[in-house]
């Protein structure tokens, strides 16, 4: 695993760390704690602001990009 991002939370007046990034094998997997998830559902534990994240919805985000350029 290598080529890490953080994740923050979305609320723009919080944005705590929620975990990471990670490369694996040219897709990006979510490593929150001893975890890695393809999806994840959820509150930040500092402000309560809900979030989700997911392998396929960041697929979909680069093939949007690259057809938009």
């Amino acid at each position: 695993m290598n080529d890490e991002q953080e994740v923050l939370c979305p609320n723009p007046n919080c944005k705590a760390k929620l975990g990471y990034i990670v490369v694996i094998e040219n897709l990006e997997w979510l490593q929150m704690g001893g975890g890695i998830a393809r999806q994840w559902h959820g509150v930040c534990a500092t402000c309560g602001k809900e979030f989700h994240w997911s392998v396929s919805d960041r697929i979909l985000e680069k093939i949007l990009a690259k057809t938009m350029n």
